[in-house]
């Protein structure tokens, strides 16, 4: 008797994730070339995402605006 096999979801490409994220391709290169996106490398030249994985990854990269500094611009007065 086998174990079940757990659902795994299918890994996303380079162009999914561009899309999902709404950046330009290069700009995945970029971020698993210097390790900020979590990524699977297959092989030499292939790469995948987990849905779950960027989705984490975008929550921990969030900036809360509220204690960002405002660089010097005038707030608006109402």
């Amino acid at each position: 008797m086998s174990s079940p096999t757990p659902d795994l979801e299918p890994l996303l490409t380079v162009e999914q994730v561009a899309d999902f994220l709404q950046v330009p391709t290069s700009r995945i290169y970029e971020w698993t070339s210097s390790g900020q996106i979590p990524h699977f490398k297959l092989g030499r030249r292939t790469l995948r995402f987990s849905r779950a994985d960027i989705i984490q990854w975008l929550s921990k990269t969030t900036v809360d605006s509220s204690k960002e500094p405002d660089h010097g611009h005038p707030k608006e007065k109402r």
